[in-house]
């Protein structure tokens, strides 16, 4: 049985896959009057002719890296499918074999990849430390008559060519890779409750049941956010990871908590507050930024890490230095302190230093 579908609610079944989340009206009384400002950083470097932005996130080099397809066979890797009582469902696999492009930008031109047959739907990529790409997709079936687990994730060298596959489970909300080659992934809350024949009688709970986990090359599982720890909220539905170096930061559902994981160690902030859904997280030492994407407008708050709260000092707007976009067109992913936008061809940045 499975569970009515929320894959549209806050960004996550774009065609991007980045951070772009519900509205919400609620506006936290706070001083504003500030300005974060996203300015345009490079053009991006369209590998082809009208070729369609899948995914793009930001490596742990810095470089921004991107899943892009042509019109129709991008069609075919966003898909989703009617279950019995009509409702609709992302698919897990692409509709046939479906070349994609991979571009890899920093200072200079753009590496890219030719993938001759990318097998998942609605699939986040990133770039690995000894070379090549890992591309997963958002959804993954378990089959209880054969008792395996789709492979939803794969690692591809510099050529396109496949090295390994595994699976990461069903729900990837969060797809990250730090600068010593783990991968951190978050989930939505399908893959943490189940569905796709995870967590049903008879079958495996999800991977993604922690909210939070960490892999290794391998694509094995390594380490989990603690389910059973009192002293850490539990998380529900992951909404923002950020990865620095080797240190992953991470908010989530419940009362949208910050929490650092360094060498398998956990500091949690609690946020007492009565929060906006934290869609973005920026971190700069003490200050955390918290993004939200209320009706009113596009906004960060600005809070200290002390004592371990979260403690909120002033807001600021966000704007896109751009006279045909906003922050609506954009996709987002956060890098220690800085946030990265992609939209409209470009590639704009900006950070918590920036707030003026």
């Amino acid at each position: 049985m499975r569970m009515a579908a929320r894959w549209w609610r806050r960004g996550d079944g774009d065609s991007s896959g980045n951070s772009r989340p519900a509205e919400n009206d609620d506006i936290t009384a706070l001083p504003a009057g500030k300005v974060l400002a996203l300015r345009q950083h490079q053009p991006l470097q369209v590998p082809f002719t009208d070729a369609v932005m899948l995914n793009a996130s930001i490596g742990f080099d810095g470089t921004a890296v991107c899943l892009w397809a042509a019109p129709g066979d991008a069609d075919a890797l966003r898909g989703a499918s009617p279950d019995p009582g009509g409702a609709y469902f992302p698919d897990s696999v692409s509709t046939g074999p479906v070349p994609a492009v991979v571009t890899l930008q920093s200072s200079g031109p753009a590496q890219v990849i030719a993938l001759p047959d990318l097998p998942f739907a609605h699939a986040k990529v990133q770039p690995l430390p000894d070379g090549g790409i890992l591309l997963a997709g958002a959804r993954c079936y378990y089959d209880h008559d054969t008792r395996r687990a789709e492979h939803n994730a794969a690692i591809f060298d510099d050529d396109g060519r496949l090295l390994r596959s595994g699976s990461l489970g069903d729900g990837i909300a969060h797809l990250r890779v730090t600068r010593a080659g783990k991968i951190w992934v978050g989930y939505f809350d399908e893959g943490i409750f189940g569905n796709y024949g995870w967590g049903e009688s008879g079958g495996p709970d999800p991977i993604g049941r922690a909210g939070l986990v960490r892999f290794g090359a391998d694509l094995v599982k390594e380490w989990e956010l603690p389910c059973d720890d009192e002293t850490i909220p539990s998380n529900t539905d992951c909404y923002a990871l950020n990865v620095y170096g080797n240190t992953l930061w991470t908010s989530y559902d419940g009362d949208f908590p910050v929490v650092r994981v360094n060498d398998d160690v956990l500091t949690v902030w609690r946020n007492g507050e009565r929060p906006d859904p934290v869609s973005v997280l920026l971190v700069a030492d003490a200050t955390a930024g918290l993004l939200s994407f209320p009706k009113a407008g596009a906004r960060v708050v600005l809070a200290d890490l002390s004592d371990g709260e979260v403690v909120p000092r002033s807001t600021a707007a966000i704007a896109v230095d751009h006279r045909a976009l906003t922050t609506r067109d954009l996709k987002f992913v956060a890098e220690g302190s800085s946030l990265h936008g992609f939209g409209g061809g470009w590639w704009f940045r900006a950070d918590l230093d920036d707030v003026a």
